[in-house]
């Protein structure tokens, strides 16, 4: 029964787009620290010349790391996307 907004936009050349899910910002680490859409934020810009699966399995990766041996407690889905020139 979930109501979503709809949005269009459009895609530049070399623009990228990132979707995710609530996993990725909500996941913790052992200390119950959550990995934080402001990480994300920067993981995005530190990666933003990288190809779309490459973003996504750095992502990833990260997450991974942050969580640590307890692993990811949520689902995690990511999309990126990049359009070419």
């Amino acid at each position: 029964d979930a109501v979503y907004a709809e949005q269009q936009t459009r895609l530049a050349p070399g623009d990228s787009l990132f979707l995710y899910t609530d996993g990725v910002p909500g996941a913790f680490d052992a200390s119950r620290r959550q990995f934080s859409v402001e990480r994300l934020e920067e993981i995005l810009s530190a990666g933003a010349d990288l190809s779309p699966r490459d973003l996504a399995e750095q992502v990833m990766t990260a997450v991974d790391a942050f969580s640590g041996e307890d692993g990811q407690q949520d689902d995690i889905t990511c999309i990126a996307l990049k359009r070419l020139a």
